[in-house]
């Protein structure tokens, strides 16, 4: 877990534009935000749009008074935290809520954060990706997003 802990008790936020939300009771949708920015490009997605399943595990959760200027969220998705008695809560968090996003950092290097482990899972379809009992199914249009990243970094081969 991402909780800052000492000695330095500093937030990743301000290096990956969010942080550790919690744990999901089961995985949730991915809610498209932003549908006219790049990383949806050719994937026909509008916001409010759905993508099934795709947010799990731990989610990552958006801070505005910890983030670097100019930070676009991408998706915006409830989700149903699990917080176990006893355990050591995120200061910054308010659980519910996933998000994913993207900035450009003063040096110019784009950094995106999809705020979820499964985003990998809607890629391919070979193996077991089901988390608690639901599976995270595959959606070509992850493919495309994850492409449109690797363009927009420059690797030329996803192309």
């Amino acid at each position: 877990m991402s909780i800052p802990e000492p000695p330095v008790n500093d937030p990743e936020a301000p290096i990956v534009g969010q942080m550790y939300g919690y744990i999901v009771k089961r995985p949730g949708d991915w809610v498209v935000l932003n549908a006219d920015h790049w990383l949806y490009d050719g994937t026909g997605l509008r916001d409010g749009d759905h993508l099934v399943n795709h947010v799990g595990q731990e989610y990552d959760a958006f801070f505005p008074e910890l983030a670097n200027p100019g930070t676009v969220l991408l998706a915006r998705s409830p989700v149903e935290a699990v917080i176990e008695p006893g355990e050591r809560t995120n200061p910054y968090a308010s659980p519910g809520i996933h998000t994913a996003s993207i900035y450009t950092a003063g040096s110019g290097a784009t950094v995106f954060s999809a705020g979820t482990f499964q985003w990998s899972w809607a890629i391919d379809e070979p193996g077991d990706r089901s988390y608690r009992g639901v599976a995270t199914p595959h959606d070509e249009r992850v493919g495309r997003m994850t492409r449109n990243l690797f363009d927009r970094l420059g690797d030329t081969r996803s192309s």
